[in-house]
């Protein structure tokens, strides 16, 4: 959850639009239906992870639904089926279950803070509950954090590109790649 009340709009925005993007391709290609679908899905697992209710779901829903998704991507390109990108559609799957993994309750609070009694939600001290203690998170976590949303940064400009080159017009691609990096590096901070 983002503690930023414009931000967590902004991004719910993003990810709303990315949704509705997705499942609109997927009616349109009916061979890769089921990739706008996961994607569409993964839009609203975004927006579910932005917002205090999204917060109540397990972490092993996301966990589970989110490598499903990665597993069947990596399916199809193993498989071949005529799936453009298809490491990074895998790559996208992936690191949703890994964002469920580093949502979840006490995931990036040091293990004697975690065990002192502290009612964490997350790493950041936004995060915390009342009269829980503020902690920094351990390196490895703020590390895959920053390198998900350099990584997710990278891959935005290279939807860009194609954007501008065309034919093809990867809207809903680049919307889902710019918010996945800004949500991994409010994470990281």
């Amino acid at each position: 959850m983002i503690a930023d009340s414009a931000l967590r709009w902004a991004l719910t925005a993003v990810f709303a639009v990315a949704a509705l993007l997705f499942a609109g391709a997927g009616r349109r290609t009916p061979g890769q239906r089921g990739v706008g679908v996961l994607h569409a899905v993964a839009s609203v697992g975004m927006i579910a992870m932005l917002w205090p209710a999204g917060m109540q779901v397990s972490p092993l829903l996301y966990v589970l639904v989110f490598t499903a998704g990665a597993l069947y991507f990596a399916y199809l390109a193993l498989f071949g089926f005529e799936l453009p990108h298809p490491v990074y559609h895998c790559t996208m799957m992936a690191a949703m279950a890994l964002m469920g993994l580093l949502m979840a309750p006490n995931a990036g609070v040091p293990v004697a803070a975690a065990g002192s009694g502290a009612q964490a939600s997350g790493h950041h001290s936004a995060h915390l509950g009342h009269g829980a203690i503020a902690v920094t998170p351990p390196g490895w976590f703020t590390a895959v954090c920053v390198a998900l949303a350099v990584g997710f940064c990278a891959a935005a400009l290279w939807w860009f590109y194609l954007l501008v080159r065309g034919p093809k017009r990867p809207y809903a691609d680049l919307l889902m790649a710019l918010g996945m990096s800004a949500a991994f590096a409010v994470m990281a901070v």
